[in-house]
């Protein structure tokens, strides 16, 4: 997708691509250096086909769309926090949603498992973990591991 004069996606062609591509699930919307695109527009585009709106926040933390933080439109916000980021640990990120069904999967493939959920108080309740423990593969991964 194209982005406009100001460096932010262009809402006009997203549609379009939307439009020639019935198949499309997702759309991330990456929000460099904290140039925010016209987000209730994108929303309404993903809504009208049917595809998952996700943002990467990385590059705004601090940035406002209409009054809210950025990362409040789509299902899942992602914010790496990678050594050249505005946050950074060296590698790794955070995973931010209101949706308790995709925070409890997370959580589990992350490394949440056999119960620990129970030891963190941003986790949704047990009812949203239900049988995901023994669906869902545990990575819990640290850096060193993929090296």
């Amino acid at each position: 997708v194209e982005s406009n004069k100001d460096h932010v996606i262009n809402v006009v062609d997203l549609e379009k691509k939307l439009q020639e591509n019935p198949d499309a699930k997702h759309v991330l919307i990456s929000h460099m250096r904290g140039k925010v695109a016209d987000m209730d527009t994108i929303k309404d585009l993903c809504d009208k086909y049917g595809a998952t709106l996700l943002e990467d926040c990385a590059h705004s933390l601090g940035v406002h769309w209409q009054g809210q933080h950025t990362g409040h439109k789509g299902v899942a916000c992602a914010i790496s926090s990678q050594s050249y980021k505005m946050i950074n640990s060296g590698e790794g990120g955070f995973l931010l949603t209101d949706d308790p069904e995709i925070a409890a999967q997370t959580a589990v493939i992350a490394g949440a498992y056999e119960g620990l959920s129970g030891k963190h108080k941003t986790v949704p309740g047990p009812e949203y973990f239900k049988t995901k423990p023994v669906e869902l593969p545990n990575y819990s991964l640290r850096m060193s591991n993929l090296a």
